[in-house]
């Protein structure tokens, strides 16, 4: 018994330091940043349907992606800090994750493009919001797929591609019948989303 307690205590040491490093803090916000992204788009571009502040909504308890990306930013963080033995400030503010109900809200395929969206992946999110379009039943899941169908369309540029959503949503929706009023909120939805680029460290603009 003693034997592996002698055994064991060293690596409990070294997991106390590495969750104490400044790389490790450093490392797990950024982590955790890059667990989150996709559902802080998706909150914040979820609050032009269902109302509500449109990024701090999103930021709530604990999710899954975030955790683990946090512990595997930990990681990384401190074996860098180890490789090259510079230390900055830590930093003692909590990484912002996202509200796990919003991916129960918007559907899984809608939260995919959210997070496709985020890093600018502008074919891929307009090809998993047409499949949500075409799978879901709820009109407000099918509404938000042709947002962020416009989005990802108006941010890349596709001109062609956002005149066909905003044909689009004004059949499926008559509250969108109006093109102005359609572009008005992917618009605005570009905003948000490049808000919340800006806020989790990411660049605002695609490149």
């Amino acid at each position: 018994m003693l034997s592996l307690l002698r055994r064991v205590s060293p690596l409990l040491l070294s997991l106390a330091l590495v969750a104490c490093s400044t790389g490790a803090q450093q490392g797990a916000e950024r982590g955790a940043k890059t667990g989150a992204v996709g559902g802080l788009v998706a909150g914040a571009v979820g609050s032009i349907f269902w109302g509500g502040d449109a990024v701090n909504n999103a930021l709530r308890s604990a999710a899954v992606g975030a955790s683990s990306g946090a512990a595997l930013g930990a990681m990384q963080g401190a074996e860098q800090e180890k490789n090259t033995r510079q230390t900055a400030p830590a930093t003692t503010r909590s990484a912002p994750v996202y509200d796990p109900a919003m991916k129960v809200k918007i559907g899984d395929l809608n939260f995919a493009a959210s997070e496709d969206l985020a890093r600018c992946r502008h074919v891929s999110a307009i090809s998993k919001a047409e499949r949500a379009f075409r799978l879901e039943t709820d009109p407000k899941r099918r509404n938000y797929a042709l947002l962020i169908e416009a989005i990802a369309a108006e941010e890349s540029n596709n001109t062609g591609r956002a005149n066909e959503v905003y044909a689009q949503w004004g059949k499926f929706d008559p509250a969108y019948a109006d093109r102005g009023k359609a572009r008005a909120e992917a618009l605005d939805g570009v905003l948000k989303l490049q808000k919340v680029r800006q806020e989790q460290g990411l660049p605002p603009l695609c490149t």
